[in-house]
């Protein structure tokens, strides 16, 4: 009997920062430790009220050391907790220390002493906690991304408030939970790729997503994710790459564009549905799997169990590659067509299917 397993993959090359890290080797600094009291105090509600005149303190800076260090270099002139003031922190427009796993602490509130920047890459470090919700005030920054660290809690809707975002909003690879906020679907300027990827988030794709139609890169990969996809994404014409492989979201019926669409399936979101057959029982000499007119097919389709055992439909845009499970040779590679006919002998009658999107 025919052992049939689908897998729907498409590699999705994952978007890489442009922006090298900064490193300093300047012996005055603060060791990259957090500076921490004896007893930590409760979160301060820090508004951006600072007068341009008035003295930064570490504690404004949330006693984290990376970001003591990154504003002595960028202000040398200046001291924390005597010269420098508030008005100086606008003068820093981009902060990017990555690759840096002794790069500890956390992102404090007072990042939002930072109004100017336009660019924050935080990338590949050992950062935890919680993305601070001050995080959605720095107006004019342009490109976000705190990948690869051990971020935790939810992605703070305030997030939604950043429009001046374009390029890159990349959360992906920490241990964010929860769900996506929908004020995300705010950023309608958006342009580029938002990478949600190797969190453990759950719950759908926010319908107000469907307002991101200038967005043209997103990656869900490796969540917990559910639902439908929205339909206005799958349809989307500028969208390059769309990568919703090992969650549980699924497409809806319509046929997605060609290109663009990444899914692979697992036992827990898409079944496959055959008829059993023993392909060489009644000494057939051909096999057709697709052809539902011939007694030699395998009525391929996919079963959707999120959706009480309803079918998916088989798109025109999936391949196929058929493996002949005797000699382990690649037999058919190419579009699902009943003409797809098969030689059967004695020892060829044991097939693999691997399906994909083009």
């Amino acid at each position: 009997m025919a052992t049939l397993l689908l897998v729907l993959a498409i590699p999705a090359p994952l978007f890489a920062d442009t922006v090298n890290a900064t490193t300093t080797n300047s012996e005055d600094l603060i060791k990259d430790t957090q500076l921490t009291s004896e007893s930590s105090p409760k979160r301060q509600n820090l508004k951006a009220t600072k007068s341009d005149t008035d003295i930064v303190s570490s504690a404004d800076l949330g006693n984290q050391a990376w970001l003591i260090n990154e504003v002595k270099r960028q202000i040398p002139a200046k001291t924390i907790d005597a010269t420098l003031t508030f008005g100086d922190l606008k003068t820093i427009t981009t902060i990017s220390l990555n690759n840096n796993p002794n790069l500890t602490g956390s992102i404090p509130p007072g990042i939002q002493y930072f109004p100017n920047l336009t660019l924050l890459f935080l990338y590949n470090d050992s950062l935890s906690g919680e993305i601070p919700p001050e995080l959605g005030s720095l107006s004019k920054l342009e490109r976000l991304s705190i990948r690869d660290n051990k971020l935790t809690g939810q992605i703070p809707k305030e997030l939604g408030n950043l429009t001046s975002l374009r390029s890159e909003l990349n959360v992906a690879n920490n241990q964010l939970t929860g769900s996506i906020p929908s004020e995300i679907g705010n950023l309608t300027a958006f342009n580029g790729a938002m990478a949600f990827y190797g969190n453990p988030l759950t719950g759908a794709i926010p319908d107000s997503f469907k307002q991101l139609t200038k967005t043209n890169n997103f990656q869900f990969q490796n969540t917990r994710m559910t639902g439908v996809i929205p339909i206005e994404l799958v349809q989307s014409p500028v969208i390059t790459n769309f990568n919703v492989s090992y969650t549980q979201l699924v497409s809806p019926v319509q046929t997605p564009p060609k290109g663009n669409f990444t899914q692979t399936v697992s036992s827990n979101q898409l079944e496959v549905a055959v008829k059993p057959t023993i392909y060489n029982a009644t000494k057939q000499t051909t096999f057709q799997p697709f052809n539902a007119s011939s007694p030699m097919h395998s009525e391929f389709k996919l079963i959707n169990k999120q959706a009480q055992g309803a079918e998916v439909a088989l798109y025109d845009t999936h391949t196929v590659q058929i493996v002949d499970n005797a000699t382990n040779q690649i037999v058919y590679d190419g579009p699902i067509s009943s003409s797809v006919t098969l030689d059967l002998n004695d020892t060829s009658n044991l097939f693999t299917f691997l399906s994909r999107w083009r």
